[in-house]
């Protein structure tokens, strides 16, 4: 049976939405989230200080099939929670409409980049999303270990200092981050697409942002290295965001250093684990981190398009 227009509805969520859209978006394998997810991430957003005005669902005869729900993140980018194609069924046509309406409406807000993070085995929601002008960023593997004690970190190397993040070192942190970018395998289309203070703001917005868990390395009078770390939303948790280094100084052991540190102060916060995501594709990060006995969780594709250009 074809369907007409009228019979497809797109439209902002109401209040009666909200539960049974989510419990769509946080599905998979052709099954809905249970309730107690949809109020475990309900939890998240109010924690994060994100709302659900911005959810939008698709609608087929009165009977919702989809839902997407954009979240604006400091630095001008969005990250797009979204249902699964496949309930969607045959109507793909509609959900590319919703999402060019969606990345019309937030660039139209200044939003630069908008990113999804999509399972690895759901090929169909994928290739929706590139026919969608979305292209592929990287592989993500999410890594964890659990820590009980770790020694304090020695001295830095001679002629190195390290310093936390305030607003005076600010500049070097920027100059830190953006050297640390130079033949990076750490998700190279990323290059070039933000300046560094929509980089440094999206960090900041990574999780608890606290100032004295950013660090900068100097050799002399040149920042060459930086380590973030945030407190995550878990209560036992801290994040590894970044992790870089000036292709100057790198291969001097300078990142298992930094490692060493980012241990060190997951025991001196009293935590007990150490989350990170990698590109897939960086070897030599992916060495390092599983030298310092970090496990793998899990994987993510992730795609991004530019709206803002």
């Amino acid at each position: 049976v074809e369907l007409s227009d009228g019979d497809i509805v797109s439209r902002p969520a109401g209040g009666a939405d909200v539960v049974p859209a989510l419990r769509l978006i946080l599905g998979s394998n052709g099954r809905l989230a249970e309730e107690s997810q949809v109020m475990d991430f309900i939890r998240f957003t109010t924690q994060r200080g994100a709302g659900l005005s911005d959810l939008h669902v698709v609608l087929v005869r009165e009977h919702l099939v989809w839902a997407v729900l954009p979240m604006v993140s400091p630095g001008r980018t969005m990250l797009l929670f979204t249902a699964p194609v496949e309930f969607a069924g045959n109507h793909t046509g509609a959900i590319e409409s919703v999402i060019e309406e969606v990345c019309k409406h937030f660039a139209a807000r200044d939003v630069q980049l908008a990113q999804m993070l999509l399972d690895p085995a759901d090929g169909i929601t994928i290739e929706a999303f590139k026919h969608c002008r979305f292209r592929h960023m990287a592989e993500l593997i999410y890594l964890h270990r659990t820590l009980r004690r770790a020694p304090a970190p020695p001295p830095p190397p001679s002629n190195f200092q390290i310093q936390t993040y305030s607003t005076q070192t600010h500049a070097a942190f920027a100059t830190a981050i953006l050297a640390s970018y130079q033949n990076s395998l750490d998700c190279p289309p990323l290059n070039g697409l933000r300046n560094v203070q929509d980089i440094m703001a999206g960090h900041q917005a990574a999780g608890d942002f606290d100032p004295q868990e950013w660090f900068l390395l100097s050799l002399g009078d040149e920042p060459v290295g930086v380590l973030l770390l945030s407190r995550t939303l878990a209560a036992d948790g801290m994040e590894l965001v970044y992790l870089g280094l000036s292709p100057t100084v790198r291969g001097h052991g300078l990142a298992d250093y930094l490692m060493k540190m980012a241990e060190w102060r997951v025991c001196q916060r009293k935590l007990s684990r150490l989350t990170l995501a990698v590109d897939s594709k960086n070897e030599p990060a992916l060495r390092l981190y599983y030298r310092h006995g970090m496990q793998r969780l899990t994987s993510k594709v992730a795609l991004m398009r530019e709206i803002g250009r």
